[in-house]
This record gives structure tokens, sequence and C-alpha cells, in this order.
């Protein structure tokens, strides 16, 4: 279940990748050497590179190659979600979503929705699964949220 999480968390990554360091990681994300990804992507991370934040994010969050981290993993997608980065938007929706984690369906729903609003398809199911959960009132304070982060973000 873990590694099929990790599997779609990083997925939902963009193709394209910001440096030849993000691709070196991928290709030694793809062959399960997760400290050699790490390496490749923490540099960038570090740079704030978005793209980095949230693949190094997504290894701290399920710990693979690195020391499981949640705490970690939500800085590093908040500082990617400041630039706009739809996998981060959603990964922080899976973080808030999870029962494991702090479970807070409402900014669950928050991410979703902003990553929805980024084209990401599969926020807008997210956000469908969350609402069968939800009172409207709770719904309502998601989507008020959502606005209200977006024109922070959006000047």
């Amino acid at each position: 279940m873990k590694l099929m999480l990790a599997t779609l968390i990083l997925a939902l990554l963009p193709a394209m990748a910001s440096a030849n360091d993000f691709d070196t990681g991928w290709v030694a994300y793809k062959k399960g050497d997760y400290e050699a990804a790490f390496e490749a992507w923490l540099s960038l991370a570090k740079a704030g590179d978005a793209q980095s934040q949230t693949a190094v994010g997504s290894l701290y969050y399920i710990g693979l190659g690195v020391r499981h981290d949640h705490a970690e993993a939500r800085r590093l997608y908040l500082l990617a979600a400041e630039q706009g980065f739809a996998s981060a938007l959603f990964n922080l929706g899976i973080f808030y979503s999870n029962p494991d984690d702090e479970q807070d369906l409402v900014e669950a729903y928050k991410w979703f929705t902003l990553a929805a609003n980024k084209g990401m398809q599969e926020g807008n199911w997210r956000q469908v699964r969350l609402a069968e959960k939800m009172t409207a009132a709770q719904i309502a304070e998601a989507e008020t949220r959502a606005r209200a982060w977006l024109d922070v973000h959006l000047q």
C-alpha cells in the first residue's frame, strides 16, 4: 500500500524535468535506489525547485531512502505549494486526508480544490470522494479557505 501510494504521489509529478539532476533522481527512483534519488533531488529542493521539493517530500512521507518524517514532508510540500506546484497542492490534500496524519477533511478538500484548479484531475476526483464524508458547512469552509489561499498567492 505504501509503495503504491508513493508511486502515485511521484507519478503525478509533471514529466518535464527542471534539471539533469532531477532526471538522474527519477531514474534512480524507478530502479528502487531511493537513497540516490534523494541525493539527486536534495540540492535542487534546497535551491527552491518545486518539483524536487515535492519529490523529496514524498520520500520523507513514505520513508523511502530516508527516515519517515511527515513533518518534513509537509514542510517541503508547503514550500512547493507556495510556488503553485500542482503536485505539491495535491500531496497536501493526501496529507490532510490521511487518518494517520493530522487528518483535517476541510484542509484536505481545500488542497484538492487548489490542485484541481491547476488542472489536476486526481484532485477533482479526491474532492468528490471527500465531499461524501463532509457536511455542507465543511465544504463551504474549505472553499472559503481555498479562495483565501488563492487571493494571497496570486498576487
